[in-house]
């Protein structure tokens, strides 16, 4: 079940055009970003692995990003990640600025590597099913695009259960994208820890292994459902050129989730909460427009205050 930002209505004001989504720390994402025309640019192999693995773990240990699974697909990729800092839009900035300078690089290419939508971002609240449906799309993302049947054998830059025991991976800075005299270091740690709401309520041992047993079963059904003929396979995969697109019609839709959730409750609890920080941020906003630079914003907002120096309230 998601909640879906509703596009359709009128809103309260023509203030401003695009509507503010509240920065919390400690918040739980997860975040996507699609390639310009869902073109394939991240065909993985063994060099475009190693620049998103490394472009990742350094963004997230610049902005203090806790990440807890990843799948970086041929056009797109997912995160599940956890914000400690409230910094997410600059850790975004800096991951998807460096990927895309590296690619545009090796793919001789200059032109947008991103497609011009914003980065799809949806809270998880703590609430476990949510957590661990979040979880079990991303590790399935390979098997349910009938890449290949099982994550183990996709080669593109991925995180298995596993590694929520906490394996750390140190991953080499890709030679010949950055210079080495710059602040971009020669070695990063890229370590997989489980969210803490998980860790509470059931521990690392039994969550790792109820998340294995899970995406096991889930690519198992959907093997004996397709039949093993029916996905692409390594071999294939890998020789996908990386200009090409899917077949059909691009995707476009005017939904925007904002929350993921299989409780209605908590659904209604965080629709409520996003409404009630757009009301305050919108009559804050009007205020500002107006000249009075001793408004304080609603806690959450993010762009007016490290943009603008706007004052914020403190979060409860």
């Amino acid at each position: 079940m998601i909640l879906k930002k509703k596009t359709k209505h009128k809103q309260r004001t023509n203030t401003y055009t695009t509507r503010a989504i509240p920065v919390y720390k400690n918040q739980l994402l997860h975040l996507t970003r699609r390639t310009s025309e869902r073109r394939f640019f991240l065909t993985p192999n063994k060099e475009t692995r190693q620049i998103c693995e490394y472009c990742l773990a350094t963004a997230a240990q610049k902005h203090k990003i806790l990440v807890h699974a990843y799948i970086f697909m041929s056009n797109h990729y997912h995160l599940l990640v956890t914000d400690t800092q409230g910094r997410y839009p600059a850790f975004l900035a800096d991951l998807n600025r460096n990927i895309a300078k590296c690619m545009n690089v090796k793919l001789g290419r200059k032109e947008n590597f991103w497609n011009s939508s914003d980065p799809g971002t949806v809270r998880i609240p703590e609430h476990m099913e949510t957590i661990v449906k979040t979880f079990e799309y991303i590790y399935l993302n390979p098997a349910s695009a009938f890449l290949v049947s099982h994550l183990e054998a996709y080669p593109g830059a991925k995180s298995r259960p596993g590694d929520l025991k906490g394996k750390t991976k140190m991953i080499r800075r890709p030679a010949g994208y950055f210079s080495k005299e710059g602040r971009m270091p020669a070695k990063v740690k890229l370590s997989l820890k489980i969210p803490a709401f998980c860790q509470k309520e059931k521990g690392k041992g039994e969550f790792v292994k109820d998340l294995q047993k899970k995406v096991r079963q889930e690519e198992n059904r959907l093997i004996a459902k397709v039949g093993a003929a029916r996905f692409m396979g390594r071999r294939k995969l890998k020789a996908v050129p990386p200009f090409s697109s899917p077949r059909g019609e691009t995707e476009s839709s005017d939904l925007n989730p904002k929350v993921s959730g299989k409780s209605r409750k908590v659904l209604i609890s965080e629709k409520s909460r996003y409404k009630n920080f757009r009301d305050q941020y919108e009559d804050k906003y009007k205020l500002w427009k107006r000249g009075d630079r001793e408004v304080v914003f609603p806690a959450g907002t993010y762009g007016m205050v490290h943009f603008h120096g706007a004052r914020v309230a403190s979060s409860p």
